[in-house]
């Protein structure tokens, strides 16, 4: 994502909400239900948390660093 998000304006993001994206991505295509409740910019803080940490790409795309953490996660899909 292009824009930067600063932490005062989102509340922290769970490690559960994060972990839901990347099996979601992986088993839908798309990021699901799990990003409802965050707001625009949560949801954009949320896929920069995981740019910053080398799952996806610019471009939302699986790097192999999140296979296995989705392998260990499949229960949470939906």
């Amino acid at each position: 994502m292009k824009t930067k998000v600063t932490n005062k304006e989102v509340r922290k993001i769970s490690e559960l909400t994060l972990i839901k994206m990347l099996v979601n991505l992986k088993t839908l295509g798309y990021f699901g239900k799990c990003l409802t409740p965050l707001t625009k910019s949560e949801r954009t803080k949320a896929v920069d948390i995981l740019i910053e940490r080398n799952l996806i790409d610019e471009d939302c795309n699986l790097l192999p660093a999140s296979k296995e953490i989705i392998l260990n996660n499949l229960n949470l899909a939906y």
